[in-house]
C-alpha cells in the first residue's frame, strides 16, 4: 500500500518534469506555461514561410523569420538547402540563418520553423516582452547555420569552373558527337550510368544519366567537360568540369537544361528517359562542350 501511494505521489511530478517548458501552439509561445511572445505568418506547401514574432498583445515584430531556398544548380552540389533567416527589429543586431541540419532540403510550417527558434535546448530570445539581446549571441555562437559562408564558397568553385570550362577543345566539329558507355549499375528500378562524349575521336567529356521508373518517375542528367586534373578548395575535379544539369518528371517538352557558368537554361523536347543525345548536341552547339 506504501509503494501504491509513493507511485500515485510520484508519478505527476515525474510527468510534469518530462513536459517541455516552451511550447509553441496557436499563435502563442510559452515558457512554463506563461506566453511570453506571440507568432503570425504564413508558410505552407505553396507559399514560403514569412514569420513575424511579436511581444503580447502587439503587432510590432520583435524578430521576423523568412524562408530561403537555394539550389547551386551544378553537380558539384547536388542536394538544394532550405534556411530560415532571422532578421532582429529596432536593434543593431544582425541577422543569422537557421535550418534543420538533418533535413536540409525540406519545407517547414510556419509553427515547426518557430518551434526551431523556441524550444527547450536554446536561449529564449524574448524576455518580459522585448528582444534579448545576449541570449541572441548565445543563440548565434551555438546554432547558426553559416549559410553566406556556403555561398561563398560555392562562387569561389564555379569561378574555377569557369576559367576551366572557356578553355575550347581542339577537334573535327564536323564530325558528330557520340557516346562510349563505361560504368552501369543499372538494375530493375533505375536506369545508372555513365557515358564518355567523343568527336572526331577526342574526349569532350561525360555524362552521368540516372532515370527512376515506377508511378512517379523522373530522370537526372548531369554533362561534365574534359579538363585537366585540377583540385579546388579539396575538391578533385577527377579530370571533368560540370557543364550543365538536367531533372525531369514524365514529360516531353519543355525540359530545362541548366548551365552550370551563368546558370543560363534551354529548352528541349523528347522522352525524358532519353535525352542525353539531344543535350549534348545543344550543349555543342553552344559551345558549352
Amino acid at each position: 500500500m506504501k509503494r501504491i501511494l509513493l507511485l500515485a505521489f510520484l508519478l505527476p511530478a515525474m510527468i510534469a518534469s518530462a513536459q517541455k517548458k516552451v511550447t509553441v501552439k496557436k499563435g502563442d509561445i510559452k515558457s512554463e506555461g506563461q506566453v511570453i511572445a506571440q507568432y503570425d505568418g504564413v508558410g505552407s506547401i505553396f507559399k514560403e514561410v514569412r514569420v513575424g514574432i511579436f511581444a503580447p498583445g502587439s503587432k510590432d515584430t520583435i524578430i521576423s523569420v523568412t524562408e530561403v531556398a537555394y539550389d547551386p544548380k551544378n553537380p558539384l552540389f547536388p542536394d538544394p538547402e532550405v534556411v530560415y533567416k532571422l532578421q532582429f527589429k529596432n536593434t543593431s543586431l544582425a541577422p543569422l540563418y537557421v535550418c534543420n541540419p538533418k533535413r536540409k532540403g525540406v519545407r517547414f510550417m510556419e509553427r515547426d520553423v518557430t518551434e526551431m527558434v523556441f524550444n527547450d535546448s536554446v536561449p529564449l530570445l524574448v524576455a518580459n516582452g522585448k528582444l534579448d539581446e545576449s541570449a541572441v549571441e548565445q543563440f548565434r555562437s551555438r546554432y547558426r547555420y553559416h549559410f553566406e559562408e556556403i555561398l561563398q564558397f560555392v562562387k569561389g568553385v564555379e569561378d574555377t569552373i569557369a576559367i576551366l570550362n572557356s578553355t575550347a577543345i581542339q577537334r573535327d566539329q564536323s564530325k558528330a558527337p557520340v557516346m562510349k558507355i563505361i560504368a552501369d549499375k543499372s538494375d530493375q528500378f533505375e536506369v545508372n550510368q555513365v557515358f564518355e562524349i567523343y568527336q572526331g575521336g577526342v574526349l569532350l567529356g561525360k555524362v552521368h544519366k540516372q532515370v527512376t521508373l515506377g508511378t512517379y518517375p523522373k530522370a537526372k542528367y548531369s554533362f561534365w567537360k574534359s579538363v585537366p586534373p585540377t583540385v579546388v578548395d579539396g575538391i578533385d575535379f577527377k579530370g571533368f568540369s560540370p557543364v550543365a544539369s538536367c531533372q525531369s518528371g514524365p514529360t516531353t517538352f519543355d525540359i530545362p537544361v541548366i548551365a552550370v557558368v551563368g546558370k543560363g537554361e534551354y529548352k528541349i523536347k523528347g522522352a525524358f528517359n532519353a535525352l542525353e543525345n539531344q543535350i549534348i548536341g545543344v550543349l555543342v552547339a553552344n559551345k558549352l562542350l
